[in-house]
């Protein structure tokens, strides 16, 4: 008789390699597809992979949120910050970041916002992040408060909106729509 053939054993998951399939997920098939078996299935793990790293699906969708929070603001500003560029510089990058997005997951989260409160939450607490960041920039360009307000107001507005046109849009008019924006809300200021 053979021996029993060894059937490789399940790849050891980390807690970061589950969030980072959420998020992944989550752009392509909306919060609906956030579920421990889907997720299992598609990593090639058992569900209990999930369960040892998350209490229950509640902690991983809030550990979801946090990434997402994580990845999109304070990644972004920490690497912005750590090349010393100036307010210019950053908001030209700020641009580029947004126009090189399919805006998959930024549709994905506002989405799944509509119908959870607390996801709601969450993104109103990045959407205060981010406009607090393009403030602070416009500021540092020497636009009042009021003024550095309304033109971070401005460009975040049409980057979040931007998200929702990006598929009709090719890359050279996605791209010439955000240099365009960013010349626009700098203008007077630099």
């Amino acid at each position: 008789m053979a021996p029993a053939r060894k059937t490789p054993s399940s790849p050891r998951l980390t807690r970061q390699n589950w969030l980072d399939q959420g998020l992944a997920t989550l752009e392509v098939d909306g919060f609906v597809g956030l579920k421990a078996d889907l997720l299992a299935r598609t990593l090639g793990v058992s569900r209990g992979s999930f369960y040892h790293h998350f209490v229950d699906l509640a902690d991983f969708h809030e550990s979801v949120l946090d990434r997402w929070l994580e990845v999109t603001v304070t990644e972004v500003t920490e690497r912005l910050g750590a090349t010393g560029a100036g307010p210019v510089e950053q908001l030209d990058t700020l641009a580029e970041l947004v126009g090189a997005g399919s805006g998959g997951l930024e549709r994905a989260i506002r989405a799944w916002a509509t119908s959870d409160a607390d996801v709601a939450a969450v993104v109103a607490r990045v959407d205060r992040q981010r406009l607090d960041y393009l403030t602070s920039l416009f500021r540092e360009l020497g636009a009042s408060d009021s003024a550095a307000r309304a033109r971070a107001a401005l460009m975040y507005t049409a980057s979040v909106g931007y998200a929702f046109v990006v598929p009709m849009l090719t890359l050279a008019e996605r791209s010439a729509a955000l240099d365009d924006l960013a010349v626009f809300v700098r203008r007077d200021v630099s």
